[in-house]
């Protein structure tokens, strides 16, 4: 048992069964893998709860709980993201930056929701070993991570982008230049996602897979320095 954790014998010389007992955020037949960089990673949270080769209607009340969350959020997300999009695509409504980026951020709002229902579904699968393949398992460790972390981020910013577009209203009035305004959101709305993408990159690259051979699971996980921990917390906050 590695990381301190605590083992337990069913003989005290000539043992047949061992079993590890880990310590916090430690799992893994021999307590060798860690959470403590998953943040509330949704292989951290949910692997464990899927059974490999067991069916559906088998599967434990978590996993069934997921997909009933995950399908009814997909359901609310795409009606309500649709529907916003189609509001801002009226062209009054984008006068100002304002409208723009509420605009844009209904459809990022929407892939968002599509990549999620995707990582959901390739995880409890993989898990069931019902996907085995070695390209989807990396797909869905590194580009669905990556991408799902990059459309958040870029929601948010777009949010905030608004929150001070329609502070300048107020306080400028009627000296607020709504051509200004446009045409400093159509140039923002394309460098958030770029330097999104740029401040985390470093996510992809310490992204790896690893095969638990005694459990039969693979799990992606991140390894991050020291240095590089500090780094993203940072970068997070």
């Amino acid at each position: 048992c590695q990381n301190d954790a605590r083992c337990f014998q069913d003989h005290p010389h000539c043992s047949t069964r061992i079993m590890c007992v880990c310590q916090g955020c430690f799992y893994g037949d021999k307590c060798q893998l860690t959470t403590q960089h998953f943040g509330l990673s949704l292989d951290s949270i949910l692997g464990y709860h899927v059974y490999p080769h067991f069916t559906f209607t088998q599967q434990s009340l978590p996993v069934k709980i997921s997909i009933s969350l995950a399908t009814l959020l997909v359901i609310i997300g795409l009606v309500s993201g649709i529907l916003s999009n189609l509001t801002f695509q009226v062209r009054s409504t984008r006068e100002i930056g304002c409208g723009l980026y509420l605009f844009t951020s209904s459809i990022t709002s929407i892939l968002i929701i599509i990549f999620l229902y995707t990582k959901v579904w390739l995880l409890i699968l993989s898990q069931m070993q019902m996907i085995t393949w070695r390209s989807i398992l990396l797909f869905n460790c590194i580009p669905v991570e990556f991408i799902l972390r990059v459309l958040l981020a870029t929601t948010d910013w777009y949010h905030v982008f608004v929150a001070i577009d329609r502070f300048l209203v107020v306080f400028l009035g009627v000296h607020f230049d709504k051509t200004k305004s446009r045409q400093f959101a159509k140039r923002i709305i394309f460098i958030i996602p770029l330097m999104t993408a740029l401040s985390i990159l470093h996510d992809p690259i310490h992204r790896h897979l690893i095969d638990d051979i005694e459990e039969q699971r693979t799990w992606c996980l991140v390894k991050f320095t020291s240095t590089m921990e500090t780094y993203n917390r940072f970068i997070n906050i």
